[in-house]
């Protein structure tokens, strides 16, 4: 089975037209896979507005397609915009809603290829059949049992899809083929184009603390198995007030003269050295079995560093590849982490 995981929030306005593309996408698959089952699964987070009555509609529109998974025993429905993503699978807000939807996905033993979808965004009928394909292709090379975690480029919207310069990675500047010291620091996966293979859903543990689930996939799927990257955009990348700075990474100077900015950078340092924790505490019994030597000093070093002063950090780095995708953010890091 193909499984697709949507997270959502307070999402009205955008949502119809995600499950339309969604749905199209899914008639594309079953033309292309007929013997193949497709599930949506949709968990809200505690939404105020419509979207619930808007899920519920359409999942009495397609009935054995889309199911809705119920957190309602999991947390209170408050939320806390500011530490959102600060906390870990059993809080509220996007990355602990994704966690649920993953610990779900992972009791079932049937799902073969797994995806994963944002409500504001828009995708190209092609995504579904085309994600399966390179998950499928990369088991008959590196083995069904090998956690496989495969993301692609995205083109960059306006809040009404009309298409703006660039596409996520050709403006994030990211280097999307890195190695795990490099991966601790800065996130290459971008969530909403992500799929994944059934043996990284059965070795997903949720963590204590995680900036974010595709964050969390990647670092899994670099120590574990593989990162896959498809240079084809498969989405369309809607940019609004809430999410317009998921397209905008890089190098920006005024982040270093705002006293704002300043914090919310130290609690981003902080909050990645509370994720290599988890990591470690997740996985590090499984990392001495399978002999990972590598993956299991890079981590320990990582969170040993946190402790040392300015100078100690800024060499740790440098020596042990603890660098982002260009030498200006690397030295802006230095100067912060």
């Amino acid at each position: 089975m193909m499984a697709i995981l949507m997270a959502v929030y307070n999402g009205e306005r955008h949502i119809r037209q995600q499950l339309d593309s969604i749905l199209d996408g899914i008639r594309v698959f079953q033309v292309a896979f007929p013997k193949e089952t497709v599930r949506l699964f949709i968990s809200d987070d505690g939404s105020e507005d419509a979207t619930p009555e808007i899920v519920e509609e359409y999942a009495g529109r397609y009935p054995g397609i889309l199911e809705v998974c119920s957190r309602s025993k999991e947390s209170s429905p408050k939320r806390n915009a500011s530490k959102r993503a600060a906390q870990g699978a059993g809080g509220r807000g996007p990355a602990a809603n994704f966690f649920f939807l993953l610990r779900e996905a992972g009791r079932r033993k049937d799902i073969s290829v797994c995806l994963f979808a944002d409500q504001d965004d828009v995708w190209l009928p092609e995504k579904p059949v085309r994600n399966y394909r390179r998950i499928r292709e990369a088991e008959s090379r590196f083995g069904e049992e090998c956690p496989l975690l495969l993301h692609s480029d995205a083109l960059i919207t306006d809040s009404l899809l009309n298409p703006l310069p660039g596409t996520m990675h050709t403006r994030s500047r990211l280097r999307v083929h890195k190695g795990l010291p490099s991966l601790l620091v800065e996130n290459v996966v971008t969530g909403n184009t992500m799929a994944c293979n059934g043996a990284l859903l059965s070795l997903f543990v949720p963590p204590q603390r995680a900036v974010m689930h595709d964050w969390w996939l990647a670092l899994t799927a670099k120590v574990f198995g593989r990162l896959l990257y498809d240079s084809t955009p498969l989405v369309l990348y809607r940019q609004h007030g809430s999410n317009t700075l998921g397209a905008e990474r890089g190098f920006l100077l005024w982040r270093y003269f705002s006293k704002k900015e300043r914090q919310r950078i130290q609690n981003n340092y902080w909050l990645l050295y509370r994720q290599a924790e988890s990591l470690y505490r997740a996985y590090a019994p499984l990392l001495k079995r399978e002999g990972k030597k590598a993956a299991l000093r890079a981590v320990k070093v990582f969170i040993r560093m946190e402790g040392g002063g300015r100078l100690t950090k800024a060499a740790c780095c440098l020596r042990f590849g603890f660098v982002k995708s260009s030498p200006l953010l690397t030295l802006g890091q230095l100067f912060r982490i």
